[in-house]
């Protein structure tokens, strides 16, 4: 299961598409590799950044290296926050100790919203929320007018506006 879970934060990481922006969550637009482990979209507005524990003498997964991870975590999710002007909210901080002590990793798991408080979401998302709000209208669940309402910041992410 552990092994699992590591292949999983391996696999290619997904760019987003915003009304303004183009992020590149892995960051490797700029190549420098200073942004740790790297933020991974999991789907309808949830991210998860990873770092890793340094190694202190034989063993990584000490309190105080956890500690210091989960710090770097939160700088480079700040960083990647004010780089497109996102807030969040953070769901869970979890953290994992690898066989023998010797790799530790602590992830953090939050909700990412853009300057206008709406929940950035990958094109794939937008359209199954969209088509799940086309479906409450149908059944008389929602309104026209909070049809409307919702369906228009979802369009924009669909349409690149």
């Amino acid at each position: 299961m552990k092994k699992l879970l590591l292949l999983l934060f391996f696999i290619p990481l997904v760019s987003l598409s915003q009304v303004k922006n183009n992020v590149n969550i892995n960051y490797s637009e700029n190549g420098d590799g200073k942004f740790g482990m790297g933020i991974v979209y999991k789907g309808d507005g949830v991210f998860i950044i990873s770092e890793s524990t340094k190694r202190n003498g034989f063993s990584a997964a000490t309190d105080r290296n956890f500690k210091k991870t989960e710090e770097r975590a939160m700088e480079n999710l700040n960083k990647f926050l004010e780089l497109n002007e996102y807030t969040h909210k953070l769901i869970s901080s979890e953290k994992f100790i690898g066989e023998g002590g010797i790799l530790g990793k602590v992830f953090l798991t939050f909700k990412v919203f853009d300057k206008d408080g709406v929940l950035v979401l990958n094109k794939d998302d937008a359209k199954k929320q969209l088509i799940e709000l086309k479906e409450y209208l149908d059944l008389g669940i929602i309104t026209q007018q909070e049809y409307d309402d919702k369906a228009a910041s979802l369009k924009k992410i669909l349409l690149g506006n």
